[in-house]
């Protein structure tokens, strides 16, 4: 292997782990063209991108030695949902991600993305990996937020969503927009948020530090402003992820990391994950009930962007499943239905939003 390719993926591993590990895949990008000198613009972000995860690919052998592995994770997020933007070439790109590691520059319009190339460990089990950023202490806190933030919130009209919830409308309005659903007001023209039923997963500070020390997990030693510190941790370590309005939620890493330790809050049985994921094998479309909120067809958590059957509450899609179902039933000419309880899916009321 050449220098400069060896020293091109050094860069790249580099520019991951500076970032704790997630990084979206139009700010990898933008990284890689920058390396290779090259302009990024739409006429070859396609090749670029081929030659990127190529790069990922050689980098990934090296790491398997060492138990580690780039991952690529598919996941929507509200900035992801507009057109992603990118900086001119030459710029400094360290400083210009937001805390859902979308980038903010604009120069080149780029299409929009779900992927984000992620840095895990292989070897370390899921609950250790907690392990070596916490304290035993703080570490009865840090499995509360997640136990809580895997609780959905109650159901909610949606016409009572607060406008000004970006992450919330954005996934509502995109969801819509894949089941061709339109809210122009027939009057005036203008659009509206539409109506239905929602839920979801983001919990507000308070919720999480009160809960908790009204809690039987409560520990004394842990004051109220090292409780603050563990959640502004969690957020720059990329566990969790804070909005606009102060609430926080599971963010990518955990999704990936932490998949099968935080799918255990589901489990009231006292089986394993590994035999409820073996149940579940086989299950995509035949109807069979999954556990927690898994989508039917990939059986990843349906938490950032989704729907549920709001007839058995049993039926999950997240956005791209959602998009495939849609497309396939459509190419069929299949009545859109629900794959567990056959009810049919005929408007918003037959679904609940997952925002």
């Amino acid at each position: 292997m050449n220098d400069s390719k060896t020293q091109l993926q050094h860069d790249i591993l580099t520019y991951i782990l500076s970032t704790n590990g997630i990084v979206h895949e139009p700010e990898l990008l933008d990284v890689y063209a920058q390396l290779k000198k090259k302009e990024l613009n739409e006429a070859n972000v396609l090749k670029l991108q081929t030659k990127l995860d190529r790069l990922i690919a050689l980098i990934n052998e090296s790491l398997h030695s060492m138990d580690y592995k780039i991952e690529k994770y598919r996941q929507y997020t509200p900035m992801a949902l507009r057109t992603i933007s990118s900086a001119s070439i030459g710029s400094t790109i360290a400083n210009d991600s937001t805390n859902d590691g979308s980038s903010t520059r604009d120069a080149i319009d780029l299409k929009k993305s779900n992927l984000f190339y992620v840095y895990t460990n292989l070897k370390l089990t899921q609950s250790s990996k907690l392990a070596t950023f916490y304290k035993p202490t703080e570490l009865e806190f840090v499995k509360y937020v997640f136990k809580k933030l895997m609780e959905p919130n109650e159901l909610s009209s949606i016409k009572d969503l607060n406008l000004s919830n970006d992450k919330s409308v954005s996934y509502k309005q995109y969801i819509d927009k894949i089941i061709r659903l339109d809210h122009n007001n027939e009057e005036d023209g203008t659009s509206s948020i539409g109506s239905g039923t929602y839920t979801s997963f983001n919990k507000g500070s308070t919720s999480l530090i009160v809960g908790f020390r009204n809690s039987d997990m409560n520990v004394d030693s842990l004051k109220l402003s090292d409780l603050e510190n563990i959640l502004t941790r969690l957020c720059e370590n990329k566990w969790l992820t804070q909005y606009g309005d102060g609430s926080y939620s599971l963010y990518i890493r955990s999704l990936v990391e932490l998949k099968d330790y935080i799918k255990c809050f589901d489990n009231d049985d006292g089986s394993s994950e590994t035999e409820r994921s073996e149940e579940r094998e086989g299950t995509e479309g035949e109807g069979e009930e999954l556990n927690g909120n898994i989508c039917n067809i990939c059986q990843k958590i349906v938490y950032l962007g989704g729907i549920e059957c709001s007839n058995c509450n049993s039926f999950y899609l997240d956005i791209d499943c959602l998009k495939q179902f849609l497309n396939r039933c459509h190419s069929s000419d299949q009545s859109v239905i629900c794959s567990y309880c056959k009810h049919e899916f005929n408007d918003v009321n037959d679904i609940i939003y997952i925002l």
